[in-house]
């Protein structure tokens, strides 16, 4: 399943940046709720447009299977 991006975007320290939709992500601590961001649009080098990196964790850590229940609940 590929990322779904939302249709909207915003400016965040001179950068034109878009939000995905809610998923499941994972880190060294485990797999929580958030969103991904990506750099359309850049006031600095080229180097970060198209970038995609998290952007915000939205729930606490927890397993995959808990991580994926609780977003179909939010999702509902």
């Amino acid at each position: 399943m590929g990322i779904k991006w939302l249709n909207n975007s915003f400016i965040a320290s001179g950068d034109t940046l878009v939000l995905s939709e809610l998923m499941v992500l994972q880190s060294a601590a485990g797999h929580y709720i958030g969103h991904l961001c990506k750099t359309i649009k850049c006031n600095c080098k080229d180097e970060h447009l198209g970038c995609i990196e998290p952007y915000d964790r939205l729930s606490g850590y927890m397993s995959y299977e808990q991580a994926t229940k609780q977003l179909q609940t939010i999702r509902n």
